[in-house]
């Protein structure tokens, strides 16, 4: 059945698979930068109310910052999970910056291509603008990578120690072997190709 929302939008926007691929890859960092919020507390070891109110007033950048801090403060961490915490930081930063290009991008049409392509434009410190094409098929892996670092994320979170865990940590998520480590997730950023 053909309703006029399957025709919606009228006016050009994109092709469906690419305008697809970039609604799950903001919907998946939406819950990629909500498993931070935990691990962040867990780590910090804050109240929920303080936690949440601290990771809203800050940037990225300071946040991990903050978490990095934390976990190499903390004594109670064994050092193979804070090995994770640290991944951890690491892959959510690439994870962010692919973010932004993706959500800060230009859809770009080319007469010379057959198939559109996503320019991630950047405006540099000197007011010139640079364009760089990434491929349906790379937004969905960075979706992908966000996915698996949310799940790797969430499970290390239940392994923190801490004062006031969440009361959505299952028993299982707390036991057992920690995860493997999984790679770090390729950058959409202008060195990359």
């Amino acid at each position: 059945m053909t309703t006029s929302e399957d025709h919606w939008p009228a006016y050009d926007s994109a092709p469906r698979d690419l305008v697809y691929a970039m609604g799950v890859a903001s919907l998946t960092y939406n819950r990629l930068e909500l498993v931070f919020r935990t691990l962040f507390r867990m780590t910090l070891d804050l109240p929920e109310s303080r936690s949440w109110v601290l990771f809203a007033r800050l940037q990225n950048d300071s946040r991990l910052s903050l978490l990095k801090a934390a976990c190499d403060d903390r004594d109670d961490i064994q050092a193979d999970l804070a090995a994770r915490v640290l991944h951890f930081h690491k892959a959510f930063g690439i994870c962010a910056e692919n973010r932004n290009a993706i959500m800060h991008s230009n859809i770009s049409m080319s007469a010379f291509t057959v198939t559109p392509t996503v320019s991630l434009l950047r405006l540099l410190r000197s007011g010139q603008w640079v364009a760089h094409p990434v491929e349906v098929s790379n937004i969905r892996r960075t979706a992908d990578e966000m996915h698996t670092l949310a799940s790797f994320g969430l499970t290390i979170a239940a392994r923190i120690p801490a004062t006031d865990p969440p009361q959505f940590f299952l028993p299982e998520m707390m036991r057992g072997p920690l995860p493997d480590i999984p790679p770090l997730p390729s950058s959409l950023d202008y060195k990359s190709q």
